[in-house]
């Protein structure tokens, strides 16, 4: 017996491997039936269930902008849910499904350890899955990994995490969320999630996403004006959303020809920088989100005015009214500055092109 069981164990031991692999797929299915697509105006998240009675766990950054995100299960079911908890500092964020029961995945206790294999689910460029190339791919897909590190604050892993995968669970060879994914550095192999001890604590006790919850965004646009009066200019504009709802715009500019212009035409006037105040409205969801602001601004001018070839520059407040249009990472703007006669202007703004966070 014991020749036997010495010749024999290794084989054995292959063979529980083998149907220790055969059966992973399996587990994979049946853990990606707690996994969903979020979807928050034109962006994609992923997330997770970690309640039968419909608690999702996602990423703070995912739901910031206030507005109530659209989910959906890979059986096709939708929901629209709401945001019972967020928290910006550990990027985390709970969500409620309408009262039922739901498949869930539990929260690890115990920490994980440096070395431990890891699984990543979700939604890797979710929306790239909707082109004729990707068709079948992408959405409810999996990666995995190790845990690279544990910090203060954040679990490091080495599992392939892009854009999309943001608010999805890294789960243990069990299917239990050791944490959920926030964040990676521009480079191979090195990416962030939100430990479970921490997603524990929110859980245990809910904050409520903040009033003072939105985005924010710098980025280039290009002005022009209907009128031989206004000259041209590149901005540089920075403007804060608060809850989807309310804008906050700040630009500065250059205008490149005012000088000339003025030369050739007699005077050029510009708003080398300004505030202004909106009201959003956005309807849809995902690539077919849209948005439209309608504001107030108040911006200094300056008037450059050649007459009998003496040269002079003038500084003077002017308001306006304007309002905008906006889909992905585009918008185009139409406004009028009262300026004596109204001086009507256009602009285009390349929104996608520049920095951007989350408050």
């Amino acid at each position: 017996m014991q020749c036997l069981g010495e010749k024999g164990g290794p084989m054995m031991m292959l063979l529980i491997g083998f149907f220790a692999s055969a059966l992973e797929p399996d587990r994979v299915d049946a853990w990606m039936e707690s996994v969903v697509l979020v979807v928050t105006g034109p962006g994609y998240c992923s997330g997770v269930v970690i309640d039968e009675t419909g608690v999702i766990a996602t990423a703070h950054h995912c739901i910031s902008s206030g507005l109530s995100p659209l989910v959906r299960f890979e059986n096709g079911k939708e929901y629209v849910a709401k945001i019972v908890a967020a928290e910006r500092q550990t990027d985390l964020a709970l969500l409620q499904l309408p009262e039922g029961e739901y498949p869930a995945l539990p929260i690890r206790e115990r920490s994980a350890k440096r070395g431990e294999e890891v699984y990543a689910l979700g939604h890797p460029f979710a929306p790239a899955a909707e082109e004729a190339d990707f068709q079948g791919t992408l959405l409810w897909s999996v990666s995995k990994g190790i845990v690279s590190k544990m910090g203060d604050s954040l679990l490091q892993t080495d599992a392939a995490l892009n854009p999309g995968n943001s608010g999805g669970p890294l789960v243990d060879e069990e299917g239990s969320v050791l944490g959920i994914v926030s964040k990676k550095l521009r480079a191979d192999n090195v990416a962030f999630a939100s430990p479970s001890a921490m997603l524990r604590a929110l859980k245990k006790d809910p904050k409520p996403l903040p009033l003072l919850s939105g985005t924010w965004r710098l980025y280039p646009s290009l002005e022009m004006y209907f009128s031989p009066t206004g000259a041209s200019s590149v901005s540089l504009r920075w403007n804060g959303v608060v809850r989807e709802r309310f804008v906050m715009e700040f630009h500065y500019s250059y205008a490149w020809g005012a000088l000339d212009q003025a030369t050739d035409t007699g005077e050029a006037l510009f708003f080398p920088y300004g505030a202004s105040f909106a009201i959003r409205q956005r309807v849809g969801r995902g690539k077919g989100s849209v948005f439209g602001d309608v504001g107030v601004s108040l911006c200094m001018g300056d008037w450059y005015r050649v007459e009998n070839e003496r040269f002079s520059i003038s500084k003077d407040f002017f308001h306006g009214f304007w309002g905008r249009l906006g889909w992905g990472g585009y918008a185009l703007r139409g406004g009028v500055m009262m300026v004596g006669e109204p001086l009507f202007l256009f602009t285009f703004e390349v929104q996608g092109l520049g920095l951007n966070s989350v408050f």
